[in-house]
């Protein structure tokens, strides 16, 4: 399933996004919430510090963008990223 976000009339990839900062060097999820993306992040990964660059990869304001941290992100019993419950914590 191809996850999409439009923010700002702009189409974003949610997938080209997460692998970008993981190639900054951080382990995230991102998605779609309320006409920003929500990026979670592992605590202690201090990821709003790049907010710019990830600006600047996206070509989006710094104003769409939410972070939530997390001990962990919730996984599924086969252990994938679970977005159900992504959802319920913004």
């Amino acid at each position: 399933k191809i996850r999409i976000a439009k923010v700002f009339g702009i189409r974003i990839s949610l997938d080209e996004l997460e692998e970008k900062i993981k190639d900054i060097g951080y382990d995230v999820v991102c998605k779609n919430f309320n006409d920003k993306i929500t990026i979670y992040y592992l605590k202690g990964q201090n990821i709003e510090k790049n907010l710019s660059k990830i600006s600047n990869i996206t070509g989006l304001s710094k104003l769409a963008f939410h972070f939530i941290s997390l001990a962990e992100f919730p996984r599924t019993a086969v252990g994938k990223i679970n977005h159900a419950k992504l959802n319920i914590l913004n």
